[in-house]
């Protein structure tokens, strides 16, 4: 088992989790990633969103959103989100 995993792949943290087996990715405790909460230019061509790409794909895995963290300049609307497996 793996206890943490941290990502900061600049906008494609939720593509490399979807890159890996599911297997892999049950086999971590916790998950530490980038995302965002509303349209961001600099990632516009990334699938990247807190509620509408990370909740639906870790509620999915078997993980729930524990402190999201607000980080950034204002209107950007980034996170630091932690996901803990659940089951």
């Amino acid at each position: 088992e793996i206890e943490f995993l941290k990502t900061d792949t600049q906008g494609f943290d939720l593509s490399v989790l979807k890159s890996a087996s599911r297997e892999a990715i049950r086999r971590i405790a916790r998950i530490q990633s980038e995302t965002y909460s509303a349209t961001n230019e600099r990632y516009a061509a990334v699938n990247n969103r807190l509620i509408e790409d990370w909740i639906p794909f870790m509620t999915e895995m078997g993980f729930e959103l524990t402190n999201p963290v607000k980080k950034g300049k204002l209107g950007r609307l980034e996170y630091d989100a932690v996901w803990v497996r659940i089951d």
